[in-house]
């Protein structure tokens, strides 16, 4: 399931849910508070399509940042339901919404990313800079 841990620029990232905006701004406040991203972003490794963590993605965007954490995984390999019905969906699906630009609504789905480590500890200042260090 779990390829690798990296830092990827956002201009990879392929987001398949829209956000709750209020949400952003209080995990933004809370990101500058630390002055670090304290968990990866999941991606599928074939697109880049975001899996888990659109907020973080979109606070890093409001941030200036270039670069993320992330851990990259084989999207055929999480399983993935609709949040209101727990009916699970085809990882194809999540794809083609990233990819069309027609995105799904804000924590619409759940993937099981229970056998991840997201913990991480990266400076913002770190993630400012293109090649990921000043």
């Amino acid at each position: 399931m779990q390829i690798g841990a990296t830092l990827l620029p956002l201009t990879a990232l392929h987001p398949h849910e829209r956000v709750k905006e209020r949400k952003v701004r209080d995990s933004l406040h809370i990101h500058v508070r630390w002055g670090k991203m304290r968990r990866r972003i999941v991606v599928e490794h074939e697109h880049g399509v975001v899996l888990d963590g659109h907020h973080r993605l979109a606070v890093a965007q409001r941030l200036g940042l270039l670069r993320v954490p992330v851990v990259v995984v084989d999207s055929a390999n999480v399983p993935v339901v609709l949040r209101s019905t727990s009916v699970p969906i085809d990882p194809a699906t999540v794809v083609a919404a990233a990819l069309s630009g027609v995105l799904m609504a804000p924590r619409s789905t759940m993937h099981d990313l229970s056998m991840l480590d997201v913990a991480c500890e990266v400076p913002l200042d770190r993630l400012r800079h293109p090649a990921g260090w000043p």
